[in-house]
Protein backbone atom coordinates (compact mmCIF):
# COMPACT_ATOMS: atom_id res chain seq x y z
CA UNK A 1 0.00 0.00 0.00
CA UNK A 2 3.03 2.30 0.95
CA UNK A 3 4.90 1.34 -2.40
CA UNK A 4 1.86 1.76 -4.70
CA UNK A 5 0.99 5.59 -2.90
CA UNK A 6 4.44 6.86 -3.64
CA UNK A 7 5.60 5.43 -6.76
CA UNK A 8 3.61 7.41 -9.24
CA UNK A 9 0.10 9.09 -9.93
CA UNK A 10 -0.68 5.64 -11.41
CA UNK A 11 -0.14 3.51 -9.05
CA UNK A 12 -1.42 5.96 -6.50
CA UNK A 13 -4.86 6.32 -7.72
CA UNK A 14 -5.14 2.67 -9.38
CA UNK A 15 -4.70 1.98 -5.28
CA UNK A 16 -7.23 4.47 -4.54
CA UNK A 17 -9.61 3.42 -6.79
CA UNK A 18 -9.43 -0.59 -5.96
CA UNK A 19 -9.70 -0.15 -1.93
CA UNK A 20 -13.47 1.81 -3.48
CA UNK A 21 -14.16 -0.57 -5.58
CA UNK A 22 -13.76 -3.94 -3.11
CA UNK A 23 -15.49 -1.30 -0.97
CA UNK A 24 -18.19 -0.90 -3.14
CA UNK A 25 -18.34 -4.45 -3.75
CA UNK A 26 -18.64 -5.70 0.37
CA UNK A 27 -21.34 -2.27 0.79
CA UNK A 28 -23.49 -3.58 -1.66
CA UNK A 29 -23.53 -7.68 -0.48
CA UNK A 30 -23.66 -6.54 3.25
CA UNK A 31 -25.76 -3.48 3.55
CA UNK A 32 -28.04 -3.13 1.18
CA UNK A 33 -30.62 -5.94 1.05
CA UNK A 34 -33.08 -5.64 -1.88
CA UNK A 35 -31.66 -6.40 -5.06
CA UNK A 36 -32.29 -3.58 -7.23
CA UNK A 37 -30.63 -1.33 -4.30
CA UNK A 38 -27.59 -3.57 -4.64
CA UNK A 39 -27.09 -3.28 -8.94
CA UNK A 40 -28.28 0.69 -8.63
CA UNK A 41 -25.56 1.10 -5.81
CA UNK A 42 -22.72 -0.24 -7.78
CA UNK A 43 -23.66 0.95 -11.14
CA UNK A 44 -23.88 4.57 -9.63
CA UNK A 45 -21.04 4.21 -7.65
CA UNK A 46 -18.68 2.91 -10.50
CA UNK A 47 -19.75 5.82 -13.13
CA UNK A 48 -19.03 8.56 -10.13
CA UNK A 49 -16.12 6.67 -9.56
CA UNK A 50 -14.51 6.64 -13.09
CA UNK A 51 -16.29 9.55 -14.06
CA UNK A 52 -14.10 11.73 -11.33
CA UNK A 53 -11.44 9.72 -12.89
CA UNK A 54 -11.42 10.76 -16.12
CA UNK A 55 -11.86 14.25 -15.42
CA UNK A 56 -9.01 13.94 -12.59
CA UNK A 57 -6.75 13.83 -15.58
CA UNK A 58 -7.90 16.79 -17.42
CA UNK A 59 -8.52 19.56 -14.49
CA UNK A 60 -6.45 22.36 -13.84
CA UNK A 61 -4.39 22.15 -9.99
CA UNK A 62 -6.80 24.87 -8.56
CA UNK A 63 -10.16 23.38 -10.19
CA UNK A 64 -9.44 20.11 -8.66
CA UNK A 65 -9.00 21.38 -5.19
CA UNK A 66 -11.91 22.98 -5.32
CA UNK A 67 -14.14 20.45 -6.67
CA UNK A 68 -11.66 18.24 -3.69
CA UNK A 69 -13.34 20.59 -1.25
CA UNK A 70 -16.55 20.59 -2.50
CA UNK A 71 -16.54 16.42 -2.09
CA UNK A 72 -15.04 17.23 1.71
CA UNK A 73 -17.52 19.40 2.70
CA UNK A 74 -20.29 16.47 1.07
CA UNK A 75 -18.51 13.81 3.30
CA UNK A 76 -18.11 15.49 6.47
CA UNK A 77 -22.14 16.48 6.46
CA UNK A 78 -22.30 13.02 6.65
CA UNK A 79 -19.85 12.11 9.77
CA UNK A 80 -21.29 14.90 11.13
CA UNK A 81 -24.85 13.13 10.89
CA UNK A 82 -23.38 9.97 12.16
CA UNK A 83 -22.28 11.72 15.04
CA UNK A 84 -25.61 13.39 15.93
CA UNK A 85 -27.05 10.05 15.61
CA UNK A 86 -24.97 8.79 18.44
CA UNK A 87 -25.74 11.86 20.57
CA UNK A 88 -29.25 11.22 19.83
CA UNK A 89 -29.61 7.32 19.40
CA UNK A 90 -30.65 7.79 15.85
CA UNK A 91 -31.64 4.72 14.05
CA UNK A 92 -28.10 3.44 11.69
CA UNK A 93 -30.52 1.81 9.33
CA UNK A 94 -30.78 5.42 7.46
CA UNK A 95 -27.08 4.81 6.50
CA UNK A 96 -27.79 1.58 5.12
CA UNK A 97 -28.98 2.89 1.95
CA UNK A 98 -27.42 4.17 -1.80
CA UNK A 99 -26.75 7.64 -0.74
CA UNK A 100 -24.74 7.13 2.80
CA UNK A 101 -22.63 4.12 0.81
CA UNK A 102 -21.30 6.79 -2.19
CA UNK A 103 -20.93 9.55 0.90
CA UNK A 104 -18.96 7.07 2.48
CA UNK A 105 -16.70 5.53 0.08
CA UNK A 106 -16.82 7.04 -3.63
CA UNK A 107 -16.78 11.12 -2.57
CA UNK A 108 -13.79 10.72 -0.27
CA UNK A 109 -11.77 8.35 -2.77
CA UNK A 110 -12.13 11.30 -5.43
CA UNK A 111 -11.10 13.87 -3.22
CA UNK A 112 -8.23 12.14 -2.35
CA UNK A 113 -7.54 11.33 -6.02
CA UNK A 114 -7.56 14.91 -6.41
CA UNK A 115 -5.67 16.25 -3.62
CA UNK A 116 -3.38 13.72 -4.87
CA UNK A 117 -2.97 14.79 -8.54
CA UNK A 118 -3.20 18.95 -7.91
CA UNK A 119 0.45 18.69 -6.45
CA UNK A 120 1.55 14.76 -6.07
CA UNK A 121 5.01 15.53 -4.74
CA UNK A 122 4.05 17.16 -1.95
CA UNK A 123 0.44 15.48 -1.50
CA UNK A 124 1.35 11.61 -1.45
CA UNK A 125 3.21 12.34 1.84
CA UNK A 126 0.40 13.82 3.40
CA UNK A 127 -1.80 11.32 2.16
CA UNK A 128 0.66 8.98 3.56
CA UNK A 129 0.68 10.94 7.02
CA UNK A 130 -3.28 11.12 7.67
CA UNK A 131 -2.68 7.12 7.12
CA UNK A 132 0.07 7.10 9.88
CA UNK A 133 -2.05 9.03 12.45
CA UNK A 134 -4.85 6.77 11.73
CA UNK A 135 -2.56 3.34 12.28
CA UNK A 136 -0.67 4.94 15.27
CA UNK A 137 -3.67 5.70 16.93
CA UNK A 138 -5.35 2.28 16.26
CA UNK A 139 -1.79 0.25 17.23
CA UNK A 140 -1.47 2.43 20.52
CA UNK A 141 -5.58 2.39 21.56
CA UNK A 142 -4.93 -1.33 21.23
CA UNK A 143 -2.14 -1.43 23.46
CA UNK A 144 -3.17 0.91 25.80
CA UNK A 145 -6.46 -0.31 25.85
CA UNK A 146 -5.10 -3.85 26.91
CA UNK A 147 -2.63 -2.70 29.32
CA UNK A 148 -4.98 -0.44 31.64
CA UNK A 149 -8.06 0.18 29.73
CA UNK A 150 -11.22 0.04 32.15
CA UNK A 151 -14.01 2.37 31.26
CA UNK A 152 -15.81 1.48 27.62
CA UNK A 153 -15.90 3.70 25.12
CA UNK A 154 -18.95 2.82 23.09
CA UNK A 155 -19.84 -0.58 24.84
CA UNK A 156 -23.50 -1.22 22.72
CA UNK A 157 -21.19 -0.73 19.37
CA UNK A 158 -17.62 -1.52 20.15
CA UNK A 159 -17.63 -3.10 24.00
CA UNK A 160 -14.07 -3.53 23.42
CA UNK A 161 -12.87 -0.21 22.93
CA UNK A 162 -12.07 2.52 26.02
CA UNK A 163 -11.66 5.69 27.31
CA UNK A 164 -8.12 4.88 28.44
CA UNK A 165 -7.12 3.34 24.95
CA UNK A 166 -8.48 6.01 23.13
CA UNK A 167 -6.51 8.62 25.51
CA UNK A 168 -3.57 6.59 24.30
CA UNK A 169 -4.08 6.49 20.45
CA UNK A 170 -4.86 10.03 20.56
CA UNK A 171 -1.78 11.19 22.07
CA UNK A 172 0.58 8.44 19.72
CA UNK A 173 -1.10 9.73 16.93
CA UNK A 174 -0.26 13.19 17.58
CA UNK A 175 3.45 12.75 18.11
CA UNK A 176 3.15 10.90 15.14
CA UNK A 177 2.05 13.91 12.92
CA UNK A 178 4.69 16.03 14.26
CA UNK A 179 7.26 13.29 12.89
CA UNK A 180 5.84 13.38 9.98
CA UNK A 181 5.72 17.10 9.65
CA UNK A 182 9.50 17.26 10.42
CA UNK A 183 10.74 14.28 8.13
CA UNK A 184 8.80 15.04 5.38
CA UNK A 185 8.77 18.70 5.86
CA UNK A 186 5.20 19.85 5.61
CA UNK A 187 6.45 23.55 7.23
CA UNK A 188 2.88 23.35 9.28
CA UNK A 189 2.79 24.96 12.85
CA UNK A 190 1.98 23.22 16.10
CA UNK A 191 -1.49 24.55 16.47
CA UNK A 192 -1.83 22.94 12.72
CA UNK A 193 0.17 19.70 13.51
CA UNK A 194 -2.14 19.40 16.40
CA UNK A 195 -5.99 20.22 15.32
CA UNK A 196 -5.02 18.06 12.22
CA UNK A 197 -4.14 15.01 14.35
CA UNK A 198 -6.50 15.15 16.59
CA UNK A 199 -9.60 15.66 14.52
CA UNK A 200 -8.15 12.89 12.45
CA UNK A 201 -7.91 10.54 15.37
CA UNK A 202 -11.70 11.67 15.92
CA UNK A 203 -12.62 11.06 12.47
CA UNK A 204 -11.14 7.42 12.32
CA UNK A 205 -12.65 6.61 15.76
CA UNK A 206 -15.72 7.39 13.96
CA UNK A 207 -15.39 5.75 10.82
CA UNK A 208 -14.25 2.56 12.62
CA UNK A 209 -18.04 2.96 14.92
CA UNK A 210 -19.83 3.73 11.79
CA UNK A 211 -19.13 0.16 9.78
CA UNK A 212 -19.43 -1.64 13.57
CA UNK A 213 -22.43 -0.10 14.19
CA UNK A 214 -23.94 -1.20 10.49
CA UNK A 215 -22.35 -4.72 11.02
CA UNK A 216 -24.16 -4.81 14.29
CA UNK A 217 -27.43 -3.72 12.45
CA UNK A 218 -27.49 -6.72 9.99
CA UNK A 219 -25.43 -9.07 12.25
CA UNK A 220 -22.28 -9.58 10.73
CA UNK A 221 -18.60 -10.03 12.05
CA UNK A 222 -16.91 -9.02 9.03
CA UNK A 223 -17.98 -7.50 5.77
CA UNK A 224 -15.57 -9.73 3.61
CA UNK A 225 -13.00 -12.28 3.62
CA UNK A 226 -10.99 -10.87 1.10
CA UNK A 227 -7.51 -9.55 3.73
CA UNK A 228 -6.70 -12.36 5.90
CA UNK A 229 -6.49 -11.31 9.49
CA UNK A 230 -8.59 -8.08 8.76
CA UNK A 231 -11.88 -9.63 7.19
CA UNK A 232 -12.93 -7.44 4.42
CA UNK A 233 -11.95 -3.61 2.91
CA UNK A 234 -14.52 -2.22 4.56
CA UNK A 235 -13.12 -3.80 7.97
CA UNK A 236 -9.41 -2.47 7.21
CA UNK A 237 -10.30 0.79 6.15
CA UNK A 238 -13.76 1.54 7.58
CA UNK A 239 -11.66 4.61 9.37
CA UNK A 240 -9.75 5.55 6.65
CA UNK A 241 -13.09 7.06 4.24
CA UNK A 242 -13.53 9.71 7.57
CA UNK A 243 -9.85 10.67 7.78
CA UNK A 244 -9.58 11.56 4.16
CA UNK A 245 -11.95 14.49 3.86
CA UNK A 246 -11.43 15.97 7.37
CA UNK A 247 -7.62 15.53 6.63
CA UNK A 248 -7.42 17.22 3.30
CA UNK A 249 -9.91 19.56 4.25
CA UNK A 250 -8.05 20.48 7.70
CA UNK A 251 -4.75 20.87 5.74
CA UNK A 252 -6.21 23.35 3.06
CA UNK A 253 -7.98 25.85 5.62
CA UNK A 254 -3.92 25.70 7.46
CA UNK A 255 -2.43 26.59 4.11
CA UNK A 256 -4.68 28.82 3.20
CA UNK A 257 -4.83 30.88 6.37
CA UNK A 258 -0.75 30.87 6.16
Amino acid sequence: MISALLVNEISAVMLLSTIAIFSSFEWRKCFLVPKKRRNIFLIVSIILLFSGLILAFQLEASTLRRIGNVLCIISIIQILLYLFSLIKTFPPDWFAKIGPGILYIILPTIAAIYFLLENFELHRYLLLSFIIINWSNDTMAYFGGKLYGRNPLAPTISPKKTIEGSITGLIFGIVSFYLCNLFFNFELNNVAITIIAIAIVIAGALGDLFESSLKRLVQIKDSGKLLPGHGGFLDRFDSFYFVLPVGILLYYTFIHRS
